[in-house]
């Protein structure tokens, strides 16, 4: 039951940040929206960029551009 909680409680947070990313005017591309969702998740769970990737469930095709916009919208 603890796992269901928080597995619900996950992709609550998961969509949430995704519709932020994708909400703001500067996401252009599924790339740099799926980058800032990842971020989001980041934020709010307190892990890495990496595990937050993982836990957007971000296609294996995508992860590298992904993490790479994630990481260059950190640094600004």
């Amino acid at each position: 039951m603890e796992v269901e909680h928080f597995t619900d409680w996950g992709l609550e947070i998961r969509q949430d940040a995704y519709d932020e990313g994708l909400a703001d005017g500067e996401a252009k591309g599924k790339a740099k929206g799926m980058a800032k969702a990842v971020i989001g998740i980041s934020n709010r769970l307190h892990c890495s960029i990496e595990e937050a990737a993982e836990i957007a469930e971000v296609p294996e095709d995508m992860m590298e551009d992904v993490l790479r916009v994630a990481k260059d919208l950190l640094k600004n």
